[in-house]
């Protein structure tokens, strides 16, 4: 009867709570969920499915965060507290077999709650849109643009904005042809990555090379060399990965997108290691911010939204004209001020009124 009362809430979860793209944290999303169920009927197999789902999505993300399953792990009922929404992006029913994926998005608050109570460390600062350029090569033809390749297809799909790092994946428009090839790519020139960079508004690039010949018949091993650039253009560590071995034609589609899967797990994971002093206990800070009216506190908040060290912004008291907030932030004071001012906000202090935020009233 237990069971039953909750899965019938988790059914309710896919209908009444906010699907992805709607308000959910992106760092806290998981896409690109598979599972693949048989039970004694198609309605307990998609049920079981459901229940898989969120677990294998609780792994993904404590994985993303950099996190260790706590000492006594969570069981279902647990995990489906943590969740907000989950989404069907597709599934297939056949008899009592179900497959499908799905998007789970969890409550970044009350997943942060768990983890500290638990005494789990966790990272979740995101790091600023890269440039991803899948290049398919055969022999010695390297393809980007020239026609839409299984690879270019792979990475197409997958979210733009879940994770610790967001990508942009061009569609390959006459201005991306003209400012870079796929040998230019391969070559990895400052001033051809810098030119796209600043086309895209990314602060890197990312180049994976797929070699193989998905065309052969027989048994396929595949590699992807994955070669990374700074905000600069300047090449950083490469890695590479070996592809689980196509067997027949029907398991393309799936290898790569497990590979696309496993490029950006290495890539959150590089991004964790690069910046060690963001694993520490998070910061508060009060600030006043003056307000003259509600239209300027809502494009004030926009563009905290859109500051990349910030963890959060508290709204402790609102009263006409002031607005007193708290950031919530980690690493050092000055970088988060270098991040407001990208956004046009300057962090000041008030001379014995403590911090406040300033900005162009003009904009």
């Amino acid at each position: 009867m237990r069971l039953i009362t909750f899965l019938c809430g988790l059914i309710f979860l896919i209908f009444a709570l906010p699907a992805w793209g709607q308000g959910a944290d992106p760092v806290y999303t998981v896409a690109n969920v598979a599972v693949d169920v048989s039970a004694a009927s198609a309605s307990a197999a998609r049920d079981q499915a459901m229940l898989e789902a969120q677990n294998t999505a609780f792994l993904r993300l404590l994985d993303r965060l950099g996190s260790k399953m706590p000492s006594d792990p969570p069981d279902d009922k647990v995990i489906a507290a943590l969740v907000s929404s989950l989404e069907v992006q597709k599934e297939h029913i056949a008899g009592p077999r179900y497959t499908g994926v799905f998007t789970v998005a969890f409550k970044s608050e009350r997943v942060r709650q768990y983890l500290s109570g638990q005494g789990v460390s966790y990272f979740e600062m995101r790091a600023k849109p890269v440039v991803v350029l899948p290049v398919f090569k055969i022999g010695e033809r390297a393809i980007l643009w020239e026609q839409t390749t299984p690879w270019a297809q792979a990475w197409s799909a997958m979210p733009r904005q879940a994770g610790l790092a967001p990508v942009i994946i061009p569609q390959g428009d006459l201005d991306d042809i003209a400012l870079i090839s796929a040998q230019e790519a391969l070559k990895g020139s400052e001033d051809v990555l810098q030119n796209i960079m600043k086309h895209h508004k990314a602060e890197g690039v990312i180049v994976p090379v797929l070699e193989a010949d998905l065309d052969q018949t027989g048994a396929l091993e595949a590699l992807v060399t994955v070669y990374r650039y700074d905000n600069r253009g300047r090449p950083l560590s490469p890695f590479r990965i070996a592809l689980e071995t196509i067997k027949s034609k029907n398991m393309i589609e799936a290898v790569l997108h497990n590979a696309t899967q496993q490029v950006m797990a290495q890539i959150e994971s590089s991004w964790r290691e690069d910046h060690p002093s963001l694993t520490q206990p998070p910061s508060y800070l009060p600030v006043r911010v003056l307000v003259p009216t509600l239209a300027v506190w809502t494009a004030l908040r926009k563009k905290l939204d859109l500051v990349q060290d910030l963890i959060d912004v508290n709204v402790v008291t609102m009263t006409r004209g002031l607005v007193h907030i708290e950031l919530v932030f980690r690493g050092d004071l000055q970088d988060l001020q270098a991040a407001l001012a990208v956004q046009g906000l300057a962090l000041v202090h008030g001379y014995g009124r403590g911090w406040e935020l300033s900005y162009d009233a003009a904009e």
